[in-house]
């Protein structure tokens, strides 16, 4: 832990898989991550860049985190919410394909 800089070793951990289902092998992609309760509040929403293939019609697992901060009220509630009330959805804003071409949303 860094105080003076502001880091803190707390994290809020997750996995998520991604399949890819373009017809086409991916490069690289970005997008949005939202943590939301069950009846679809927002909680908490993340940007996220993944620089790793994934081949066409394959799953990729990716570990990732949000450093927590004990004093945003979202940070909070993400954290002290139940993993079975949770839900995660992705946005993608833009990715690059094996080929070189890319897309938009």
């Amino acid at each position: 832990m860094d105080l003076q800089a502001g880091v803190s070793d707390d994290e809020v951990t997750f996995t998520l898989l991604f399949k890819n289902q373009t017809g086409k092998g991916i490069r690289a992609f970005d997008g949005f991550i939202e943590f939301t309760d069950l009846l679809g509040n927002s909680i908490i929403t993340s940007k996220l860049e993944i620089n790793e293939r994934i081949a066409k019609s394959s799953t990729l697992s990716w570990d990732g985190g949000l450093r927590y901060n004990q004093f945003m009220a979202d940070h909070q509630r993400l954290r002290s919410e139940g993993q079975e009330n949770l839900k995660i959805s992705f946005t993608p804003n833009k990715i690059l394909y094996d080929d070189g071409t890319t897309q938009d949303f």
